[in-house]
C-alpha cells in the first residue's frame, strides 16, 4: 500500500514521524512526542565550515528520531570532509543515537576520514554516555590507530 506522507497542522514533519490521527494516520495522539505539551523533537542542523562540516544536534536525539538522525549522519558523511558532531544542546539521548555515532565513526576510521566530537557535550549526552558504558580509558580495537570517540571523556 502507498501512503503519502504529509505534514499535519502542528508538526511540519511528514506523518511517519509524528502519526497524529488524522484521515490518513490512524495511530493515537500519544504516538506524538509533540502532543504531550512540549517540542520533544530534535533538530539536526548541517553547516558548512571552510575545513570540515558540523552536525549540531538540538533537543532528543532517541530512538523515536533515529531515522532523521541517521539521514542527517550520512548527509553530512557524503560531504567527504572532515566531520564535526556539536552535541552542547542534546537535551536527552539514548544507545540508538550513540549506535549511530560509533557505526559513523568506524565508517570515517575504514574511509580514512576524520570524525570527532566537540570538546564540550550536554550533560544528558555526557550521562548517556556514561549509563550506556560508553566512557573508555583506552581507545576501542575498531578506531585502529584513530582516536575512540569515547575515550577521555569521563568527568573530572
Amino acid at each position: 500500500m502507498f501512503a503519502i506522507l504529509l505534514p499535519t497542522a502542528h508538526c511540519p514533519l511528514p506523518t511517519a514521524h509524528c502519526p497524529l490521527p488524522t484521515a490518513h494516520c490512524p495511530l493515537p495522539t500519544a504516538h506524538c512526542p509533540l502532543s504531550k505539551g512540549g517540542d520533544t523533537m530534535a533538530a539536526f542542523e548541517i553547516q558548512e565550515e571552510a575545513d570540515h562540516t558540523v552536525l549540531h544536534v538540538r533537543g532528543e536525539a532517541t530512538i523515536q528520531n533515529a531515522s532523521e538522525a541517521f539521514e542527517a549522519l550520512k548527509t553530512c558523511y557524503a560531504t567527504g570532509r572532515r566531520l564535526v558532531l556539536d552535541l552542547q544542546e542534546v537535551s536527552a539521548t539514548d544507545v540508538s543515537f550513540l549506535q549511530l555515532i560509533c557505526s559513523l565513526h568506524r565508517s570515517c576510521v575504514r574511509d580514512g576520514r576524520f570524525l570527532t566530537i566537540a570538546a564540550a557535550v550536554s550533560d544528558a549526552f555526557a550521562s548517556a554516555m556514561a549509563a550506556a558504558g560508553y566512557l573508555r580509558l583506552k581507545g576501542c580495537s575498531f578506531a585502529g590507530s584513530a582516536p575512540c570517540l569515547w575515550q577521555g571523556r569521563e568527568k573530572p
